[in-house]
């Protein structure tokens, strides 16, 4: 009889929350999921990792812990437990009010889904600050006028032995260079050409004319 009864309880819990409960937790995974779209990879694996999580968390709680309650021995308390009279409490307060609640829920509702289009994922750990802050105005005075921290760097293979070298290969460096230094988002670029000029020029007694790279294709 008892096991008849703690059956009974389990698909009863199972048939009244097992909704409930799968609704919050795939939500929660889809949005955690979204992630996926920022350009950081860490927020990448974060979100996948919490995903994974709130699944487990669902097969746990669906499959595992009704078999655990058939089996533990549990104690009735024949009093109703603290959160069971707060949620009639508040049950009580929300009929009481359910007109006043179904005008300013869904304007409470829509000015949260307003906001959402104010939250960006930054990686930039500088962002993080507000601009009074100074560390916020020295990095952004030194990202306008000198370079910035965040550095992307670009590997140009040239798919033969010492073709760094090769006089072709610097040219088409070269035109990426300034095409580069062309885009408004981009403050600042450093290339291997850059260094190879300077080179050349000093050692050619450093004449402006000589601020390119070597037509031999090596320097002298």
């Amino acid at each position: 009889m008892k096991q008849l009864i703690e059956k009974y309880g389990q698909k009863k819990a199972i048939s009244d929350h097992g909704l409930a409960i799968t609704v919050a937790v795939f939500t929660t995974a889809i949005g955690f999921l979204s992630l996926n779209f920022s350009i950081s990879p860490p927020f990448r694996q974060l979100g996948n990792m919490v995903a994974a999580g709130m699944l487990g968390i669902w097969v746990f709680t669906m499959f595992l812990l009704p078999a655990l309650i058939c089996w533990m021995p549990i104690k009735q308390v024949s009093s109703s437990a603290l959160t069971d009279r707060l949620i009639s409490v508040l049950c009580e307060w929300v009929i009481r009010h359910q007109k006043k609640l179904l005008v300013f829920v869904p304007v409470i509702a829509i000015c949260f889904v307003a906001g959402i289009s104010q939250i960006k994922l930054e990686d930039d750990f500088i962002r993080y600050f507000d601009e009074r802050f100074e560390i916020r105005q020295a990095n952004d005075f030194y990202e306008d006028n000198i370079g910035g921290l965040n550095v992307m760097e670009y590997p140009v293979e040239t798919g033969i032995e010492s073709g760094i070298n090769s006089i072709g290969y610097l040219k088409k460096v070269e035109s990426f260079t300034n095409y580069l230094r062309e885009q408004p988002e981009i403050s600042s670029v450093r290339s291997i050409t850059d260094i190879i000029k300077r080179l050349n020029q000093n050692t050619n007694n450093f004449f402006f004319s000589f601020f390119e790279p070597n037509i031999k294709g090596t320097l002298s």
